[in-house]
């Protein structure tokens, strides 16, 4: 069980990417904005598309409206080149061929995770200014695990995984991480991008639980029939752990100082559907004996 504490990504953070700004017009205080017209603000740390909320919208800085209850204006979306580094999991960067991103952090990174995938192969490089390259790995997202005869083998369709974590990453504090998400024919999306120093929290164990929560609306009209709204959903997790007794101190420090933060959980990369960008709502921890303890550890994905 290990955790990835992200690194925020910011214009210094973000030194290159093949994706481009320019998905509406540029906001301006001296033009009159309808109803309904978009606009993007680019400032560091923004980066969002906005909605007006009134004709002769003039003079009102969209970030600054109250993100619960708008006046002015509503924030849409990310813009394209930023939706990957937001918390919106189903809001995704976008590009033909394929996603390249350059980051230079500035501090140790070990650990990535992509969420909301639709590509065929992710390829990370660690260029270090010393050492040099000292990390390539490509990462094939082709999913066998609904492949289990030879029936399947022929018949079933070809799909890919949609999240991947990857924890390898040689510990260098100062490198530059290249990052290629190809889907070459088609359109690459990624969902949600991060990275940032891991933490192993212990071992997951079988009996741990995984499943999503559905926001669709599913009821019936006046005459009984059924009307579905399909809306976006949320994984979730109750991971059961086990670890160190003379550690649960530090997990329980750890686990408090980043109660609000969305950041990747990872019960194995082995398995894809234990790996869940969100937070955590709750953890208890069992005092087993004097060497071992059992945790379970409740994260809500994000939508």
């Amino acid at each position: 069980m290990n955790i990835i504490r992200p690194v925020n990504i910011d214009n210094s953070v973000l030194t290159s990417s093949n994706v481009t700004e320019a998905d509406k017009p540029e906001f301006s205080l001296v033009t009159s904005y309808a109803l309904d017209a978009e606009v993007m603000v680019t400032t560091d740390g923004v980066h969002s598309i906005y909605v007006s909320l009134k004709p002769s919208n003039v003079g009102n800085q969209p970030e600054y409206d109250d993100p619960v209850t708008p006046v002015s204006w509503a924030r849409k979306s990310a813009t394209n080149r930023w939706a990957m580094f937001s918390s919106q999991i189903n809001d995704q960067t976008q590009r033909a061929g394929e996603i390249v991103i350059v980051l230079d952090a500035a501090s140790l990174v070990d650990g990535v995770a992509f969420f909301n995938l639709d590509a065929q192969s992710i390829t990370i490089s660690v260029d270090d200014p010393v050492d040099g390259i000292v990390y390539n790995k490509t990462i094939q997202l082709i999913d066998n695990s609904g492949v289990n005869d030879w029936f399947s083998w022929y018949f079933e369709p070809i799909t890919r995984q949609k999240v991947a974590g990857v924890l390898d990453l040689p510990p260098y504090a100062n490198a530059t991480i290249t990052i290629t998400i190809t889907n070459t024919g088609g359109t690459a999306k990624c969902g949600v991008f991060t990275f940032g120093a891991q933490r192993k929290l212990g071992d997951t164990d079988f009996g741990t639980g995984i499943g999503i929560v559905d926001y669709s609306r599913k009821e019936r009209d006046t005459f009984g029939n059924p009307v579905t709204v399909k809306r976006n959903f949320a994984k979730r997790a109750n991971y059961s752990v086990t670890a160190d007794t003379n550690y649960v101190s530090t997990i329980q420090n750890t686990l408090s100082d980043l109660r609000t933060v969305d950041m990747a959980w990872i019960g194995s990369v082995d398995y894809p559907s234990t790996i869940i960008f969100g937070y955590y709502k709750d953890f208890d921890v069992i005092l087993s004996n004097y060497t071992k303890s059992q945790l379970s550890i409740e994260v809500e994905g994000l939508t």
